[in-house]
């Protein structure tokens, strides 16, 4: 994929990001849920919009020492020095160097960023899933956020029991 097409790429998914804060009705609000589609070595994941901070393209990443093998290192962001962590590696797959092509920062806690390999959109699915969304014609498990983070602060090895 062209810089120029990936930006633009960027640039799209990022509005629809930032649409998912814009008011919704009272009544859809509370029968809706917002996710972000994403592929984790080509898999196909979903992790809930209200779990994220914000969302990115993998900025450059500062190798630091770790026992960890899901530890990265560390990457400015904003003016914040952000641990980064291979969501891959947190969910069980082998650590695939230079796929990493987005981001997240979790909304909760201290200022964690997992990073993935393809980000396919977002999707608005009813309300209650739970384990896994098929809202885009893909089923999809649900990464969940709590359980990758309290993985991270534990320095557990191996899947966390991270797809609810």
């Amino acid at each position: 994929m062209s810089a120029a097409r990936f930006e633009d790429r960027a640039a799209t998914l990022r509005r629809a990001f930032d649409a998912t804060f814009a008011a919704q009705p009272p009544g859809m609000r509370a029968q809706t849920e917002d996710f972000l589609a994403i592929r984790v070595a080509g898999d196909p994941f979903a992790m809930r919009v209200s779990s994220v901070l914000r969302l990115a393209a993998a900025p450059k990443i500062v190798p630091v020492p770790s026992r960890r093998p899901a530890v990265l290192g560390v990457a400015a962001m904003r003016g914040a020095l952000v641990s980064v962590h291979s969501l891959a590696v947190l969910l069980g797959y082998a650590r695939d160097a230079g796929a990493d092509r987005w981001i997240a920062l979790a909304s909760e806690g201290e200022m964690v960023g997992l990073v993935f390999h393809e980000l396919d959109g977002f999707l608005r699915v009813p309300k209650g899933a739970v384990g896994a969304i098929g809202g885009d014609g893909v089923t999809r498990a649900i990464v969940d956020m709590r359980a990758i983070l309290e993985t991270i602060t534990t320095g557990t090895t191996g899947p966390p029991r991270s797809v609810s």
